[in-house]
């Protein structure tokens, strides 16, 4: 080989590391931004989601209110205020017996292998 061709060969290969390099420091800012990007998404929809968690309950107060100003006529407040707390306690009842259930339906279903029906 001609050394003039050695010496191209290395300024090839030096140019190449170099590209590498600013291709790898062109990604991993890629990656910084957009996992920036992700995480100031997810702040904002967190909260978003305390904004929502904190009407919703504002609601559910004013909803037992409605029910208690409703109900005192037919059952006096002492009742009205006895029922909006049960029909309460009963619905949050429920629905934690629904997310426990779903819960202990989903462990067991990733511990056994699903099988099929046959026809």
């Amino acid at each position: 080989m001609k050394p003039s061709s050695d010496a191209s060969l290395v300024d090839r290969l030096d140019e190449l590391v170099q590209n590498g390099r600013a291709w790898l420091v062109s990604e991993t800012t890629l990656l910084k931004a957009k996992a920036e990007f992700a995480a100031k998404t997810y702040i904002v929809a967190a909260a978003l989601l305390i904004v929502a968690a904190i009407l919703c309950g504002t609601a559910l107060v004013f909803l037992a209110l409605s029910a208690v100003v409703a109900l005192t006529p037919h059952v006096g407040l002492a009742g009205a205020y006895a029922l909006t707390a049960l029909g309460g306690l009963s619905l949050a009842a429920l629905l934690s017996w629904y997310a426990y259930s779903s819960v202990t339906n989903l462990s067991v279903t990733a511990q056994t292998p699903r099988r099929r029906k046959k026809s």
